[in-house]
């Protein structure tokens, strides 16, 4: 189920090239009304509004470091393949595939049909710590339940499957998963995009955003042609591809001063990643807000929805590894401007960044 185990070597096929079969505007909509929504964020408010991430799509979660955009993709990753049935790759380049194994336990032990404790924390799973009782019910009820109940596969890569990093290795990585899932593989997760800035040493003479962009683009044209249709050749398999990168400094200060609302400039390094995704969101947290397992997060872009500029107010909860879905957390009313002010301990006036300081060309 983890994707853990090692597998045999597989050719990579890096050419993407094709002529996409001529299809009349009413055959596209059929099919395009049979197609499943794609794959949900676990944020209410998020899907309401984009009905799902569709197939041939990339989007990119925006956050600064330690603010809780891997904790959001391992939520999205569990969420829709134990619950909605999707088969999702996870490849990391920045913690190792074990340690996701163990998030991935201890967001599961806080469901609520796991009542003999309220979670088990994956830094007691991962240093060891486990009552014996603990024990016993991680490894005879818990894992049990996420490897046998769940809908969909979870497959999860690190640094240690690749051979190499290039574009040839990383379609291998995923045609190796797909290979697992009897080719029905839906969603790919990237994290986080910006470490592939130290791959093909042969490539070192492009500039960090050059490596990055070409990776990305490699993403996006994975993402709308990945493998030909078994049942139609003349057709392309699509994939969902979501990307985690972090934010620039600036971006990440000027969202401090705005209530935790990013612009697409914080997007660090890589332009590409910008045109290339149709829908962006990011996260937003503080120490404070920590303590009070609270994060803010918004739609700064969609191709084909409203965007939410207005953070919204989730539940977060590092300790079980939760962002929103079930647990989450509401304002009851209050505004969430100050809400924020007051963790911050902040006068906006004073400060000069009030809510009426905030313009949406900033955003554009």
């Amino acid at each position: 189920m983890s994707g853990i185990e090692r597998l045999s070597y597989i050719q990579p096929e890096v050419s993407l090239d094709y002529e996409e079969p001529k299809l009349s505007l009413y055959d596209q909509y059929k099919r395009r009304k049979n197609l499943p929504l794609g794959i949900e964020t676990g944020i209410p408010e998020i899907d309401s509004v984009i009905g799902g991430i569709p197939k041939g799509h990339v989007a990119t979660i925006l956050a600064w470091t330690g603010s809780y955009k891997s904790t959001w993709a391992v939520n999205m990753l569990h969420h829709n393949s134990y619950k909605l049935g999707y088969n999702q790759l996870l490849i990391s380049l920045e913690i190792p595939k074990e340690d996701i194994y163990w998030n991935l336990l201890s967001l599961h032990s806080s469901l609520p049909k796991f009542s003999k404790y309220p979670h088990i924390p994956h830094d007691k799973i991962r240093k060891g710590e486990l009552t014996q009782d603990e024990e016993n019910y991680l490894f005879e009820t818990i894992e049990p339940d996420l490897t046998e109940n769940s809908k969909g596969k979870i497959f999860i890569y690190d640094e240690s499957d690749f051979k190499s990093q290039s574009l040839g290795e990383l379609r291998t990585l995923v045609e190796r998963a797909d290979d697992q899932c009897n080719n029905q593989l839906d969603t790919v997760f990237y994290d986080h995009i910006g470490l592939f800035k130290y791959a093909e040493t042969q490539q070192r003479n492009l500039g960090t955003g050059e490596l990055i962009n070409k990776y990305v683009s490699f993403i996006r044209q994975l993402s709308i042609r990945f493998r030909r249709n078994a049942d139609n050749p003349q057709e392309w398999r699509k994939l969902v591809s979501v990307i985690l990168v972090q934010a620039n400094r600036d971006g990440w200060q000027r969202a401090a001063k705005n209530g935790g609302r990013y612009s697409l400039r914080a997007i660090a390094e890589a332009n590409e990643v910008e045109r290339a995704s149709s829908l962006v969101f990011s996260i937003y947290t503080t120490e404070d807000m920590k303590l009070a397992k609270e994060a803010l997060v918004s739609l700064i872009k969609s191709r084909y929805s409203q965007t939410i500029y207005e953070p919204v107010l989730v539940f977060a909860d590092p300790v079980c590894y939760r962002i929103g879905e079930e647990s989450q957390a509401t304002l009851d009313g209050q505004d969430i401007d100050a809400v924020f002010d007051s963790l911050l301990g902040i006068d906006p006036v004073e400060q000069g960044f009030g809510k009426e300081q905030l313009t949406f060309d900033e955003f554009d």
